[in-house]
């Protein structure tokens, strides 16, 4: 009967509680040139060109940039810690284990592109679009995306706590075994985004779950933030007449 009512009560949200597995979506697969030239980072950060065919080296730490376009670029190991990158219009890159640890990238525009190993707590990236990305093992703790449209957006195995996701939208978006504790979802549109191998402790802004899929398992950890947030005083039975 509890199972039953705190469905009813998700159901009321527009939440999808499914359990079986769904088809997986072919993931993107991106394919970089055999002959990437060197280059360093912060140079290119700071020249604020249209650069292709690249393998970024070297830190690039509180870079302040101009507007600047990528194309077919990798970057490894390299750091953009605190850095302002404005409007940067990225297209089949690949950033591997590099750190954008409390980095500003206001506007960004990127596709095809994979983040893997990347340190990005704190990282802001407000009223960007973010089409067929991949973040993989990222560390993402208290990262903004408000206002951000992301589309065919992979979040695995990810660090989400406290994220913000205020305003964004989300058209097939999955996250697979991430923790999404304490993230705010005020005003965000995450119709159709599975999370159901994730932990969602306490995230606020629970009606912009509707049309989310979630498991039978997180159903009853859920019910208690769904009953806050409706203003729900849920007292145990004392058995008095």
């Amino acid at each position: 009967m509890v199972r039953s009512s705190i469905g009813d009560l998700l159901t009321e949200y527009g939440v999808r509680v499914v359990q079986e597995a769904r088809q997986r979506r072919k993931e993107v697969q991106i394919e970089l040139p055999d002959n990437l030239a060197a280059a360093d980072a912060a140079t290119v950060v700071r020249a604020g060109a249209e650069l292709r065919a690249l393998q970024l080296t070297g830190t690039a730490d509180g870079v302040d940039a101009p507007a600047m376009t990528l194309r077919e670029c990798r970057a490894s190991g390299v750091s953009f810690a605190a850095a302002n990158m404005e409007r940067l219009d990225g297209r089949e890159l690949i950033f591997d284990r590099c750190t954008f640890t409390g980095a500003k990238l206001p506007r960004l525009a990127i596709h095809r592109t994979l983040f893997r190993g990347c340190r990005m707590t704190g990282v802001d990236i407000p009223d960007g679009s973010l089409t067929d990305v991949v973040f993989e093992d990222c560390k993402l703790d208290v990262a903004s995306f408000r206002f951000t449209r992301l589309k065919r957006v992979l979040f695995r195995d990810c660090i989400l706590t406290e994220v913000d996701l205020g305003g964004a939208t989300a058209t097939a978006v999955r996250f697979e075994r991430c923790d999404l504790g304490r993230a705010q979802l005020s005003h965000a549109r995450l119709a159709g985004c599975d999370l159901r191998t994730c932990g969602l402790t306490g995230v606020i802004g629970v009606t912009s779950l509707r049309g989310a899929i979630i498991s039978e398992e997180q159903l009853l950890d859920l019910a208690p933030v769904f009953a806050a947030d409706l203003g729900l005083d849920v007292r145990a039975h004392d058995g008095a007449a």
